[in-house]
């Protein structure tokens, strides 16, 4: 350390010392420097503050190391002040080390000492940083008002003087520098109430200490009349008011405005009083009317006197506003803020809105609310513009019914026209059904059905045709999952290509979006229409569907249907014409192909009706291509996932990974929404939980299977579930490494019916999710058999009311071949009667029929049950050729509890069946097919006394093959997988068993189970499930035993596993 740091030591008298050491104490900055300005002692404060070293300090100049802010002349003044022995109190501006500044209030003391280096002087200094900041913040407050023509002013009630800033003084035209006192002050306001309110309110501010903001007039000094605006605030000290301060504005040209708007509102009431036909209201921010026109006057039948004192709120009705559904304005608060909001936020937007007139009655018009302009500090006013929409209302009105009555004419012709054809096509497919039929025979049903199905085609494009010219189609918005139903569509399509040998392929890029919001139907519509030209109008070759996106948004996306074939081809001249009214390509193609002409006009309506275009391009023989360009909105995910949380809520989902990493995280996300995963890490542990979870009777509906696992793979585990008729509904998904999947064929093909990249992103996994959980279980037309088996042990009485005979034919046959008998009527009023006699567990009825139509006919049901105290609500199903969906919807209205359309379909029937007859009683249901894999069995009682050992008992070779649709290397692969599985599995038991651990004995006897019933080693599994039992029960005596007969039967099983293989 330098010795001379100021208070190591120092030579002044004691009295200096001291008072140098209290300022070391207070963080002063001194330092002690020659009358030549050369430093010689400094204190630690001034060292850390000015970033320099004492070293650096010491032998330097002061004006270098402090006041560097300063002239060389301000410190030349300085010096010469200091040898005359003057003590002095000035500012100094310091810069530090790094060149920041700071201020600080320095004291220069010239010492009296004698010494050889000559006299010295000390320099104290105090930091003044905030002082200076309150200082600039101050000037900047004046500068800012002087700027904005904003004056301030000063009363000293001790002195009585009055201090006006130079814009006060502008603003009273009086000299700068003018100090009136406050007498004189207040003589400046206009004699009377201008002069008697200032004096008012500053007697009160001085003895209430109240502040205060008036618009008065002055006279200026020159004779000028002006508004200005006082504002002033009293400062009180020991309860006494000393002193008033306060700003001065000429406020004028602000009053000027306002007289002008004014004198422009009354021109405005003037001029639009003559608009006898609109309603113009103005009105402030209380609702209070300030202007009520000539036509208020006349379409609401007040007065504009009478409404001086009303509000608008007396007018509007309360869900004139309302921004959701349902949703009304509480009070004449909520409302008239609900009306300011609008008028704010969406000025001039028009809605319709319904006022009420001083009869009472609501007069409908089209109202907009607007803000109208007002000078600052006013308040705010706001314009109501009504148009009277009455005669428009009326004449919609007239429109609706035309339109309701064309709308009734067409579905009537739909009805009248597509009963016949119903019936036809009924009758042919219970002919075809039948058995019996010789080939000639079947091949002119077939073309019966075939030509039955194209005429109705036909007639469904003129009706479409019809609904598109009146102007009566509507266009639903609805939210589907564009991949599942093109899934449907295909297998549709695909399966029409097929009959002509033709390749059938449909591709959708990764990038479109699976959730959309549109109307399908119709798309589907569209893309029938084209697919199924191209199907028709190609020989040999193939037919693509290729999906790709055009445009996406967070809130809308752009997608083009790409269909093209190899067929005969179009002539480029004439792919206009294609899409005209009636119209196909070639003459020829009619007498060829057939058809209406109207599929394609039809289509390009549709999709212009839905903000798409279509076209097309070719050339002959060289094949065709179809396109067609639709927009959709897509849905908000965070309000997608609230809304499909309640469907995921509490769903079991299997995950199966080796990676203990992937699994931690797929039970992160899929406990995020509420479901309960169950985590295994091998394909075999997995096929027990399965089959657990089957015998539970609280199957998993969706399982996550990784392909690459030690031991058995994903795909040996999809096939296995697959074959099973009690597992094969479960949807398998897919997690792969192999990123996305441009095809997925292959993938249905292993089994798998949807598929996640990893590393899986939480978007992705739910909306596979919801796709799993949100479609329908597809039924292949083989289950009608399961169907029919279930139906065999279901005794039900079943009433169908239908007046067309060949509809009662159609219908009783069908559900003669599920097994029921049924009972038919011709009208709704026997019906009635039937029910009125007879309690039936299911109602099958049609919606027209005379004397008493299908749903007066249920209205009536509806009653007698109410009235007559009936436990059962006997379930009633509509059956209609209407196609629409208001046709669905007033069916339900009318108490029916499910729609079917015609022609009605054995599949349709018998999902119906199923879903509404009382299930069979429980001794008659088996809920498994066959015993197998997974199949419940019943503990036994006790240990079998004596072993059965039979090759047929060790190993149900029949049944498993069966179970595993006759694939005799899945099985084979299966039982080679269980016994390795077992054999480890037995290695454990023994082990645990041997330390009396009861619990992992327990688990390893139920896994042994689970292998063994999974291969059809059934009585390997018994011996199992017999030794889990005693593990439960902590018999580990009996366990032990059981255990040396499970070892016995596994080398049995394993050697008749051998000799059959």
């Amino acid at each position: 350390m330098p010795t001379n740091i100021l208070g190591n030591h120092f030579s002044e008298p004691r009295s200096v010392q001291d008072a140098l050491l209290q300022h070391v104490t207070e963080n002063k900055l001194i330092f002690v420097a020659t009358m030549d300005g050369k430093i010689t002692e400094v204190n630690e404060a001034a060292a850390g503050v000015s970033g320099f070293l004492a070293e650096e300090m010491i032998g330097s100049r002061c004006d270098k190391i402090f006041g560097q802010g300063e002239s060389p002349g301000d410190w030349a003044k300085i010096f010469e002040d200091l040898k005359a022995g003057k003590h002095f109190i000035r500012e100094l501006k310091n810069l530090t080390k790094d060149g920041s500044a700071h201020w600080t209030e320095a004291n220069f003391v010239p010492l009296n000492e004698s010494r050889e280096g000559g006299p010295r002087f000390v320099c104290i200094q105090r930091d003044i940083k905030e002082t200076k900041r309150a200082q600039n913040r101050a000037a900047r407050i004046r500068n800012l008002l002087e700027e904005t023509g904003v004056g301030s002013w000063e009363v000293d009630l001790i002195g009585n003087r009055i201090f006006w800033s130079d814009v006060t003084c502008a603003i009273h035209e009086v000299p700068s520098g003018y100090l009136p006192t406050l007498e004189e002050g207040i003589e400046y306001y206009e004699p009377g109430e201008d002069r008697d309110r200032i004096t008012k309110v500053v007697e009160r501010a001085i003895q209430e200490n109240k502040s205060y903001s008036e618009d008065l007039r002055i006279k200026t000094a020159r004779g000028r009349k002006i508004w200005v605006r006082a504002k002033g605030k009293p400062v009180f000290e020991n309860g006494k008011c000393i002193r008033l301060i306060g700003t001065f504005q000429d406020i004028t040209g602000e009053r000027d405005t306002f007289a002008q708007m004014q004198k422009e509102l009354n021109f405005l009431d003037q001029t639009l009083g003559s608009a006898i036909n609109t309603i113009i209201i103005a009105f402030d921010e209380a609702g209070k009317i300030e202007l009520f026109n000539q036509g208020a006057e006349r379409l609401l039948g007040y007065t504009s006197q009478q409404t001086s004192s009303m509000a608008l709120m007396e007018f509007l009705n309360s869900n004139c506003f309302q921004e959701k559904p349902g949703e009304v304005a509480t009070d004449e608060e909520d409302l008239l803020q609900t009306v300011i909001l609008q008028a704010r936020e969406r000025p001039s937007q028009k809605r319709e809105c319904l006022l009420r007139t001083q009869t009472g009655n609501l007069l409908p018009v089209m109202i907009s609310l607007s803000p109208l302009e007002t000078g600052p500090e006013q308040e705010a006013k706001y314009l109501c513009v009504a148009e009277d929409i009455s005669a428009l209302k009326e004449q919609q009105i007239e429109l609706q019914q035309a339109s309701s009555a064309k709308s009734d004419f067409l579905a009537n012709m739909s009805h009248e026209i597509r009963t016949p054809m119903n019936g036809i096509i009924g009758m042919t497919n219970l002919l075809l059904e039948t058995n019996g039929l010789d080939q000639s025979q079947r091949e002119y049903g077939t073309i019966i059905k075939g030509s039955a199905e194209s005429l109705l085609k036909i007639i469904n494009d003129i009706l479409d045709f019809s609904k598109v010219e009146a102007g009566l189609l509507e266009l639903e918005e609805v939210e589907f999952n564009l991949r599942d139903n093109l899934s449907d569509f295909v297998a549709i399509m695909a399966y029409k290509a097929k009959s002509k040998n033709l390749s059938f392929d449909c591709q959708v890029q990764p990038s479109v979006p699976n959730s959309l919001i549109g109307d399908y139907s119709r798309m589907r519509q569209i893309l029938m229409n084209l697919a199924g030209n191209a199907i028709k109008f190609t020989d040999k070759g193939r037919v693509t569907i290729n999906v790709t996106r055009m445009e996406s948004t967070p809130q809308e996306t752009k997608l083009k249907f790409t269909i093209s074939d190899t067929g005969v081809g179009i002539e480029t001249s004439r792919t206009d014409e294609l899409f005209d009214k009636f119209s196909q390509a070639n003459a020829s193609v009619s007498r060829r192909f057939g058809g209406s002409g109207l599929g394609l006009s039809i289509s390009k309506q549709l999709a212009e009706l839905m903000g798409g275009e279509i076209g097309a391009f070719g050339a002959i023989d060289e094949g065709s291509t179809f396109w067609f360009t639709l927009p959709f909105k897509r849905p908000d995910p965070k309000i997608r996932e609230q809304k499909y949380s309640q469907l995921l809520k509490g769903k079991k989902v299997l995950v199966i990974d080796d990676d203990e990493q992937i699994l931690r995280l797929m039970k992160e996300y899929l406990s995020m929404w509420k479901m309960e995963p169950i985590l295994c890490q091998d394909a075999s542990t997995a096929l027990q939980k399965v089959y657990e979870l089957v015998d539970a009777g609280d199957p998993v509906k969706c399982m996550f299977v990784d392909y690459s696992m030690p031991g058995m793979n994903g795909s040996t585990l999809a096939r296995i579930l697959k074959k099973d008729p009690v597992t094969k509904r479960i949807n398998l998904i897919l997690l792969t490494g192999m990123g996305t999947i441009e095809d997925l064929e292959p993938v249905r093909a292993k089994g798998f019916d949807y598929y996640c990249s990893k590393p899986m992103r939480p978007s992705d996994l739910f909306d596979t999710l919801v796709s799993v959980y949100e479609s329908p279980i597809q039924i292949e037309a083989s289950e009608l058999d399961d169907y029919r088996e279930r139906f065999a042990k279901t005794k039900a009485r079943i009433l169908l009311a239908e007046d067309n005979s060949v509809n009662q034919l159609v219908a009783k046959g069908i559900m003669e071949k599920h097994g029921f008998t049924i009972e038919t009527v011709s009208s709704g009023q026997e019906a009635l009667r039937q029910v009125m006699e007879i309690e039936y567990d299911l109602i099958f009825m049609d919606v027209q029929m005379p004397i008493m139509d299908g749903l007066e006919a249920t209205r009536e049901i509806r009653n007698l049950e109410t009235n007559t105290g009936r436990e059962k609500r006997v379930p009633i199903i509509a059956m209609t050729a209407h196609a629409r969906e208001e046709d669905k919807q007033t069916c339900l209205a009318a108490g029916m509890d499910d729609f079917t359309p015609k022609p009605i379909s054995a599949l349709s029937v018998a999902q119906l069946l199923d879903k509404y007859l009382p299930p069979p009683s429980p001794e008659a249901v088996l809920r498994m097919p066959k015993p197998g894999a997974g199949q419940h069995i019943p503990p036994p009682s006790e240990i079998e006394k004596e072993r059965q050992t039979s090759t047929e008992a060790l190993f149900e070779k029949e049944e498993t093959l069966k179970r595993f649709d006759q694939d005799q290397e899945l099985m084979k692969l299966v039982c080679q997988t269980a016994l390795g599985d077992i054999s480890a599995d037995l290695q454990k038991l023994k082990v645990a068993i041997g330390e009396s651990d009861s619990e992992q004995s327990r688990f390893f006897a139920h896994s042994i189970k689970g292998a063994a019933k999974n291969a059809g080693f059934a009585r390997l599994g018994d011996l199992a499930h017999q030794c889990e039992t005693a593990c439960k029960d902590s018999k580990l005596d009996s366990a032990n035993r059981l255990l040396i007969e499970i070892s016995k039967t596994y080398e049995e099983t394993q050697r008749a596993i051998t000799s059959q293989n």
